[in-house]
């Protein structure tokens, strides 16, 4: 049998082996579109859902619910955990048999397709296909309507992935137009972004077992079919439960008990699960493993060494046919290079990824153990992942620094190795694509003329096929290479992480194919430097120093760039000057960046200036051009609405303004006439959302946008209705959200122009006490409405209220914290009074 097994190890690696040459590459599981649920249920198969299943009945036939007019209920859970057959268990309950006119069971599956629901709704109810395979929608609708004939149904919609809240619009509308009332619609899903869209009852989250009935389905499956369950595995049994129960979830404990319920019963004599589980009961408790095949342990994905009775590494000798990843923690607790020998770690041959922890408190004491332990720490040299986290020896073993032993490497992490000056070759490893470097206080360059590999002063070190680069928390670090930093070339690097390496002088000279590029808190690197890389496509600069007394940098973002956020910086200038040839080229056909879209600027008051210094300013919106989305946070700078900055910004659709302390929006020169709007109709064009946050010096928002279909403001205290002018032009705007203005105890005037609004969120507004008229005719076509910390306003849309007559009908309706609002839309609420 262990023969067997191997070979089927070695024939999935083949094929592990060929997806990589076809570049198949894992992705995260999704349900299969062939899988399909049924209503009918083996009540004597189902163990310890009688629970939640009475909890779900009572509430589906609470008398209350009978003056709903529908109501929708979601049970969420991971998959496998049984949410489906808790929806079979409801659906097939006896009473809910009696109180439904009309019970439907639909498979939603993968596609949440309004033609195909209906039709399957259609088929379940009439038991026939009556030839609707080509109807288009509007039979469809009208067959729909005609079987629910306002009857009080019940509707299972099991197994749904959809989060676009329109493909739920369309269904909801006709199934809520034609429900009787104490209709239900129960929605099994694995997304709590599913139940957000679709619920107007609070979710069921499915819990996993308890550890009772973890055990009756585990000896179910282990031991169906035994006449007697000897008592031995019995214990067995209850021990893999409460480890499993304790470290993973159902789905891992049905996972292993199929796997014993799978065995031949010979086999399962054959297995010294004593050995295997008993033995290393205390272990299992404190470390997560994952338990593959019970025949072989053949997956520990964490090993912790304690210095107790069976804590040794050593107990690791035997377990040869390891595979996948392994963590080694606990590394001090090692008494010395004979005792990690005595792992076999060479012999492990199946193991792709290792990590060598030391998890000690930080210190710089050069420990000799250390190094002799991974001296002995060999391992084979199919290695493919390789971490080495809080070693404290003085340098590298020579089994990385001389012989590069793990020649296969494809991902190598070095992690608070203090002591560590120098690194191995690793230019040498024909295969590494991924390096990460963190915490290594006493490394000065990444590149050292010390060790052997490196041949003469003058000769040219290349990463031929590394991709990815992330430097962190090196404070010593002074360059790429000891002698000659041109000399250290990346031609295939992808992405380069810099932080917190405040000596670096520099960014490579080589990085041809160069897309993404992350420099944070590393000061000496100047932006003149980034601003000539010649396929850049995302550009994160951030500085928390203060750099207003440093030397003068220069900038201008790459011709590539799409995507830009750059924090902190004051004394920049745009790049000029350089390449005039080019730049004249440039000017000709209208920019310098043809692609940047997305722009963050935090902290930066360089690109904002009120004083002599504007000109130079001005100087960088030249190459922001075609923007989309521009985001500006925390630029004190800013005083007066920016309208000569944003001038050419005629593509833009996203702007935000969030915490300019001194932003007053006003316009720095005040326009003659009543309506700035008849002179600024090219101004922003396109822009589609207007959100400003925090800005506590906002009087007001001068300039009308009139394709705005977005529209927030957060905690501006100082704004009044009077300064919101240009509300009462946009005919496009379809959603609204205030927030914490406490200075307004009244709507603006003249709000008849809104005839696209669909939502209005009122948070924080204590003052206002009623609607306008113009906006009380809007509200009953609204489709989404949230009043919450506003007492009188409240009032008014609830039951009794002046404006009830108006809001019932909304369908999505939040007034106050009530029971069925959002868990999402709740926490949202929470941070905004607490001024997030």
């Amino acid at each position: 049998m262990s023969n067997k097994l191997i070979k089927v190890l070695g024939k999935i690696d083949e094929i592990v082996t060929e997806m990589g040459k076809f570049n198949l590459v894992p992705r995260d599981p999704t349900p299969s579109i062939d899988r399909e649920t049924y209503s009918f249920v083996e009540k004597s198969e189902v163990i310890g859902r009688d629970a939640e299943k009475e909890m779900i009945i009572n509430e589906l036939l609470d008398p209350q619910r009978e003056r709903d007019h529908i109501s929708v209920l979601a049970i969420i859970g991971m998959g496998g955990l049984g949410k489906t057959t808790l929806a079979q268990l409801v659906y097939n309950d006896e009473k809910v048999q009696k109180t439904f006119q009309l019970l439907l069971w639909i498979c939603v599956s993968t596609e949440f397709n309004f033609s195909n629901i209906c039709k399957s709704i259609i088929e379940v109810a009439t038991n026939s296909k009556e030839n609707i395979s080509t109807s288009t929608k509007e039979v469809l609708q009208k067959k729909l309507r005609e079987i629910l004939g306002k009857k009080r149904y019940l509707l299972i919609l099991d197994d749904v992935w959809n989060e676009v809240i329109g493909k739920w619009d369309e269904l909801r509308k006709l199934l809520f137009s034609e429900a009787g009332s104490g209709s239900v619609i129960i929605v099994t899903t694995r997304s709590h972004g599913v139940a957000s869209i679709m619920r107007t009852l609070p979710d069921h989250d499915l819990a996993s077992l308890n550890e009772n009935d973890s055990l009756r389905l585990f000896e179910h499956n282990a031991f169906s079919g035994w006449a007697e369950k000897p008592q031995e595995f019995r214990i067995i049994g209850a021990t893999i439960v409460k480890t499993i129960s304790n470290l993973y979830n159902l789905q891992t404990l049905k996972l292993s008990s199929s796997l014993i319920a799978e065995l031949p019963k010979e086999m399962r004599y054959m297995i010294n699960l004593r050995h295997l589980f008993l033995d290393n009961c205390g272990r299992l408790q404190r470390m997560p493993i994952g338990l593959g095949q019970l025949k072989y342990l053949q997956t520990l994905t964490k090993y912790v060494v304690y210095s107790g009775r069976g804590g040794s590494i050593g107990e690791l000798n035997n377990l040869n046919l390891l595979c996948g990843h392994i963590s080694l923690s606990g590394l001090e607790n090692v008494r010395d290079g004979k005792d990690a020998q005595s792992m076999n770690l060479a012999a492990k041959t199946n193991l792709c990824s290792l990590e060598l922890k030391w998890d000690r408190i930080d210190n710089k004491e050069v420990t000799t153990n250390d190094q002799a332990i991974i001296e002995a720490l060999i391992p084979h040299q199919k290695m493919k992942y390789f971490i080495i986290n809080g070693y404290n020896g003085f340098g590298f073993p020579k089994w990385m620094m001389e012989d590069i032993n793990v020649r296969n490497l494809k991902r190598l992490k070095l992690k608070k190795c203090i002591n560590c000056a120098e690194l191995p070759a690793l230019w040498q490893l024909p295969l590494l694509e991924n390096l990460f470097l963190e915490r290594m206080e006493s490394l000065r360059y990444i590149v050292s003329g010390m060790g052997k590999h490196v041949k003469g002063s003058q000769s040219l070190i290349t990463y031929s096929v590394l991709k990815i680069l992330e430097i962190k928390n090196l404070p010593n670090l002074e360059n790429w290479r000891e002698e000659n930093s041109d000399l250290v070339d990346f031609p295939n690097l992808n992405k380069l992480v810099i932080s917190n390496c405040g000596k670096l002088k520099s960014i490579p000279v080589c990085m041809p194919i160069l897309a993404s590029l992350e420099v944070c808190n590393s000061c000496e690197i100047k932006l003149r430097n980034i601003s000539n890389l010649p396929m850049l496509l995302n550009l994160i600069a951030i500085n928390t120093v203060d750099n207003s007394c440093s030397e003068p940098d220069a900038f201008r973002p790459p011709k590539t760039l799409e995507t830009m956020k750059i924090h902190g910086f004051e004394n920049v200038n745009p790049l000029e000057g350089e390449e005039e040839e080019e730049e004249e080229e440039d000017q000709l056909i209208g920019c310098q960046t043809k692609s940047l879209r997305n722009l963050n600027i935090e902290k930066s008051n360089c690109f904002f200036s009120c004083g002599p210094t504007k000109v130079v300013a001005l100087g960088f919106w030249k190459y922001f051009e075609p923007l989309e989305y521009l985001n500006i946070f925390a630029c004190d700078a800013i005083v007066f609405w920016p309208e000569e900055e944003f001038r050419s910004l005629k593509f833009l659709k996203e702007l935000r303004f969030q915490s300019c302390l001194n932003f007053r929006g006003s316009l720095q020169v005040a326009v003659s006439v009543s309506s700035p709007c008849e002179h600024r109709e090219d101004f922003l064009p396109h822009l589609k959302s207007l959100w400003i946050k925090n800005c506590r010096e906002l009087v007001e928002i001068p300039i009308c946008f009139k394709s705005l279909t977005d529209l927030e403001i957060w905690h501006c205290h100082k704004l009044s209705p009077e300064g919101v002018t240009l509300l009462t032009t946009l005919s496009e705007l379809k959603r609204i959200i205030i927030v914490g203005l406490t200075n307004w105890g009244s709507w603006p005037d003249n709000m008849e122009h809104l005839p696209s609004l669909e939502q209005l969120h009122i948070l924080g507004c204590p003052r206002i006490r009623s609607f306008p008229k113009g906006l009380q005719e809007r509200l009953s076509s609204l489709q989404f409405l949230a009043i919450t910390a506003c007492p009188a306003l409240e009032s008014c849309c609830t039951v009794g209220g002046n404006y009830w007559h108006l809001v019932s009908r909304i369908p999505e309706l939040h007034i106050g914290i009530e029971v069925n609002e959002r868990q999402s839309f709740s926490k949202r609420l929470l941070n905004c009074i607490r001024g997030r």
